[in-house]
């Protein structure tokens, strides 16, 4: 449920999604691990169970990620990985990979469902996993979302709005201020997933980048238009992004500045448009205390994520 939350008189956890929307299959749980270990639990029953009931399936599903009870406001824990809501590494839990690890000994197909309220530096389970759901905490009708997606009767098309990092040594501590080497906007580190990522069960392709000016000043307004194509065999959506690169000191490596949520059906195309205005434009002076504009060239940039351009072009900011 998340922090903050109400209190729904029924929750539709992932397994009844599941399990209503394959009626017509053999579903069959077993609880797996404890979402940490602690001194005091010994996991070996539980991966037996999961081991022994996993070995009869045809795909695997292990729900895992961690909980609101351990990443949190103030809250009064301290295991492994956690301290006082604050997390002390971006690792699944040691136990829950453990697990994933003996399963994928079995060679069955396995789906990753992942309810977390922050990135995780899921590296081993990115490489050696079929497929990863993220979704975050779903709320009461979580479970059938889930359902939706994995039995393709919804066509996921959500992207990340934070970083996954590859390590919590990939990112400066917290009480250093400085941006430098945080966030899409300043790290210059590979990172596991880019802000602004996702999949959907379709392809995308970008094309016909097209720019109203090659200048833009107060006077005027810059429509940059383009077209999409759904290449793919299902109708879906794609989040077409575009951002920008100013040279100078202190600036970002890149800066969103628009996007679109566009549902495209298969083998159809659409024209999609952006416009800037210099206002749009604008960072920080400290000599001004105040926001202005940068004059010179500016690379544009539009793709499906953050890390991934799939049109370039550029224009002169007065």
């Amino acid at each position: 449920m998340g922090n903050y939350n109400g209190d729904p008189q029924h929750i539709v956890t992932p397994l009844e999604g599941i399990q209503k929307a394959f009626a017509q299959s053999t579903i069959s749980y077993a609880k797996g691990c404890n979402v940490i270990d602690t001194p005091n639990y010994n996991p070996k029953k539980d991966f037996e169970a999961a081991l022994s009931t996993a070995a009869k399936a045809e795909v695997i599903i292990f729900v895992g990620g961690i909980s609101p009870r351990l990443e949190g406001e103030d809250l009064k824990v301290k295991v492994p990985g956690f301290l006082g809501g604050d997390k002390t590494d971006l690792n699944l839990p040691t136990v829950q990979t453990a697990l994933l690890k003996e399963l994928k000994k079995l060679g069955k197909p396995i789906v990753l469902v992942l309810l977390n309220g922050s990135a995780l530096a899921i590296n081993w389970e990115e490489e050696n996993l079929d497929a990863i759901v993220e979704t975050w905490y779903g709320g009461e009708r979580g479970g059938e979302a889930l359902a939706d997606v994995l039995t393709g009767k919804y066509n996921p098309a959500g992207r990340l709005p934070v970083t996954f990092y590859r390590s919590i040594n990939d990112i400066p501590t917290f009480d250093d201020y400085s941006m430098v080497g945080k966030t899409y906007r300043y790290v210059n580190k590979p990172v596991l997933y880019p802000f602004g990522y996702g999949l959907s069960y379709t392809n995308f392709n970008y094309s016909n980048l097209r720019l109203s000016t090659n200048k833009l000043d107060k006077n005027n307004t810059l429509k940059v238009s383009l077209t999409l194509i759904n290449t793919g065999t299902y109708d879906g959506d794609e989040v077409v992004q575009l951002y920008i690169k100013q040279e100078g000191e202190g600036m970002p490596i890149k800066e969103l500045k628009g996007f679109k949520r566009v549902h495209v059906k298969k083998g159809e195309k659409r024209e999609v448009s952006f416009e800037l205005k210099v206002s749009d434009i604008q960072h920080y002076n400290a000599k001004i205390d105040d926001l202005a504009t940068v004059s010179g060239k500016v690379q544009l940039m539009i793709g499906p994520s953050s890390a991934k351009v799939a049109l370039l072009g550029s224009f002169d900011l007065k």
